[in-house]
């Protein structure tokens, strides 16, 4: 007998029996490596959804966060209307014009205020996307005065996403 020579013969079991599968018995195996790859790349799928929001909320946590400090190094002065009589609300928009003075505008929800009026919803690029960022100003009396008001509040909100909840908010408050 040669013992170069391969032997034609199929694996076989202790018993002498030969290893085959049915077509059933393969299809079946298919079937269950077919859902198991359909379920990882919905996990996938899920995962990367997941990371896009979060770099998303991180942009705009950044955005927020910027424009925050631009409001923190502006004098207090420039960030309060010119009066604080009867007509003005309890809040307002602060508009930041990119200008090379740094210049800031303001203005209301009420139009017929006689304040300058500037546009509440500025955008950021965020993921190749506009996104709205609202700086909002609200009165804070401390002491309970009539006469003035002892700072501003400042919210900055930036959405990131379309959702209602899509947003991130950062405030601060500021005094003369």
């Amino acid at each position: 007998m040669n013992k170069n020579r391969k032997s034609s013969r199929r694996p076989s079991l202790a018993g002498g029996r030969q290893i085959r599968f049915t077509l059933v018995e393969v299809l079946v195996a298919c079937l269950i490596l077919m859902v198991m790859a359909l379920a990882g790349a919905a996990v996938l799928c899920q995962v990367l959804t997941q990371f896009k929001v979060q770099q998303a909320r991180r942009l705009a946590l950044a955005a927020a966060n910027t424009r925050l400090e631009e409001v923190r190094a502006t004098s207090y002065g420039f960030l309060k209307p010119p009066s604080q009589d009867s007509f003005l609300p309890a809040y307002y928009y602060l508009h930041h014009t990119h200008d090379a003075g740094g210049n800031w505008t303001y203005g209301t929800d009420n139009w017929s205020l006689p304040l300058p009026r500037a546009d509440p919803r500025e955008t950021v690029t965020i993921n190749g996307k506009k996104r709205p960022i609202i700086t909002t100003i609200t009165y804070v009396d401390l002491d309970g005065g009539l006469t003035s008001y002892d700072g501003l509040r400042v919210s900055v909100s930036v959405a990131y996403g379309p959702g209602a909840g899509d947003r991130v908010t950062l405030e601060t408050l500021r005094s003369p």
